[in-house]
Parts: structure tokens; C-alpha cells; sequence
């Protein structure tokens, strides 16, 4: 007896199943070599229901021959290994962050693609501005640190930590990015990969302040130009890219197809899914998920 497992990356792998009365957590243990994703990594999904591990398979109507679909998800942190800021303890007093704006809740990415308006009137370099790579919206601190907030930017932002190579992919995935030059492509990486960067985007995330002047050594000298209204504070999630233009079925044409192969028939919500993921299928599903 078996069963035809199915990835996001278009492949498939037959596993064998001695016995379906066993937990989707037996399951997971089985597939894990098979597929070579950690049974603790696993999602299992059964014609668009994600299987919890207590479930029994024959309960959930799995036999020989089916197929599922596994997805591998992000691994669970415990508070200890979240990043801890460097930075001075905030203010007793949080700013109040503003209502989500329409815009931002339909493309969270979109809208952290901007630079701050901070000292853009008077912004002593205008024609330097490694984050302005043309049609993208503008944001102030407040917009910056909603958007940080939101739980499906900061699993992105996690991700890309992780795996900084993941930027790339969606850059060169957008047409408005894909021919950007090399050398902005390059500084996104290494910011990206810098750990006092991901600090200070993380420290963002859970609610704290962007590092001043100083702070971290990162900091240093960008918190004076910002409030002359020098160049404007940096803001990590500048190098987001907008989404593609055209007709979002036939951008995501492959996507859309696995995503209903998956039991996920409303198009509607797996075009808006894939859109906020920039076509990263992986953080489509997740979205669907938490839907």
C-alpha cells in the first residue's frame, strides 16, 4: 500500500504506507526520508484540509493511492531563539499605530517597499536612494512598523533570514526587479545577511524602535541625518518588490493550477494569496492557511 505525495516544486514521490490506521504524525515520520523534509516541518493536506497530527488516516478518508500534498512549513521557535534588539529599552509611552490602511492589508509587501517620508522635502540627496526602484508608494515610520506587526510579514522577514537567497528569488520572479543592477541586488543581500540588520527588523517586528544614532554601531550617524532631513532613515523592507503587472491569472498560472490540485478551488482568495506572496507559493499556502 501507497500513497503519491505531491511538492510545491512540482514533484512527486510514491511512500509506502504498511497500515492507514496510524496518526498523521506516524505519517510524517514515514514521508520524512522520502521527501526530505522533517516530519516537525510537515504539513499534510488532504484535498484542501490541513491534517492534524492526532488525526487517524482511514478517519480522514486516506487509503492506497490517494494524494496528498505536503508543504513544508516554518519551524517552530521558542522564545529564546527570537532575536533579541540591542537597542535601548523603548519609551513607557508606544506610539499608537494608525488603523490598517486598505492598501496595506491587501499587499503588505507593497506597502513595505517604500522609503520613510521622513525629511523628504528637504533630503539633502535626492537622486540617492538605493530603495527607489521606481513606482514604488512611500511610507512613513508608522506605516514601516504596522506593517512589521503584521504576522505574515514577520514569518517573510524570518524566512528571508534564514534563507537570504529567497530574496533574490522573488526579485528576479518580479519584472519591475528582475533587471535591476547587480550591485542594488548585491546590497540588498548583504543587508539581508548583515545580523545587526536582522536585529533591528526583528526589534521593528515585536513592537520596538528603529536603532538611533549610535545604537549598535549599525546606527550610528543615521538617526542626526534623518531628523536634519538628510538622507532618510533606512527602512529594511525597501528592497520588497511591487507586484507584477499584467493579469494576475496568467502571471500565476502554474501557481494557481497546484493550488487547486491542493483542494483550494476558490480562485479569487488564491490569486489575492499569491499576489501578497509575490508568487512564493509557500507563503501563499500559509496565508491560505491562516485565512
Amino acid at each position: 500500500m501507497s500513497i503519491t505525495v505531491k511538492l510545491i516544486n512540482g514533484t512527486s514521490k510514491e511512500v509506502s504506507v504498511p497500515d492507514f490506521n496510524v496518526s498523521v504524525a506516524d505519517l510524517k515520520k514515514l514521508t520524512a526520508d522520502v521527501i526530505e523534509i522533517p516530519a516537525d516541518e510537515q504539513r499534510v493536506v488532504l484535498r484542501g484540509k490541513v491534517l492534524k497530527d492526532a488525526d487517524i488516516l482511514t478517519a480522514c478518508g486516506m487509503e492506497s493511492g490517494c494524494v496528498v500534498h505536503i508543504v513544508k512549513s516554518k519551524k517552530k521557535t521558542t522564545e529564546a531563539e527570537a532575536p533579541k534588539p540591542t537597542t535601548a529599552p523603548p519609551p513607557a509611552q508606544a506610539p499608537s499605530v494608525p488603523a490598517s490602511t486598505p492598501s496595506a492589508e491587501a499587499n503588505p509587501y507593497a506597502a513595505l517597499s517604500g522609503w520613510g517620508n521622513a525629511g523628504a522635502t528637504n533630503n539633502a540627496a535626492p537622486n540617492i536612494n538605493p530603495g527607489g526602484f521606481g513606482g514604488m508608494p512611500q511610507m512613513d515610520m508608522q506605516q514601516t512598523m504596522q506593517m512589521m506587526q503584521d504576522p505574515f510579514t514577520q514569518q517573510m522577514m524570518q524566512e528571508i533570514s534564514r534563507n537570504p537567497e529567497l530574496l533574490r528569488q522573488m526579485m528576479q520572479m518580479n519584472p519591475q526587479t528582475a533587471n535591476m543592477p547587480p550591485e542594488m541586488m548585491q546590497m540588498a543581500m548583504q543587508m539581508m545577511q548583515n545580523p545587526q540588520m536582522m536585529q533591528m527588523m526583528m526589534g521593528m517586528a515585536n513592537g520596538g524602535a528603529a536603532p538611533g544614532a549610535g545604537a549598535g554601531g549599525f546606527g550610528a550617524g543615521m538617526g542626526n541625518n534623518a531628523q536634519s532631513g538628510g538622507f532618510p532613515p533606512f527602512n529594511p523592507a525597501a528592497f520588497a518588490p511591487p507586484p507584477p503587472q499584467g493579469n494576475p491569472r496568467e502571471i500565476y498560472r502554474e501557481q494557481l493550477q497546484q493550488l487547486r490540485e491542493m483542494g483550494f478551488p476558490n480562485e479569487d482568495a488564491n490569486i489575492a494569496a499569491l499576489q501578497q506572496s509575490q508568487g512564493n507559493l509557500s507563503f501563499a499556502i500559509e496565508r491560505l492557511f491562516s485565512a
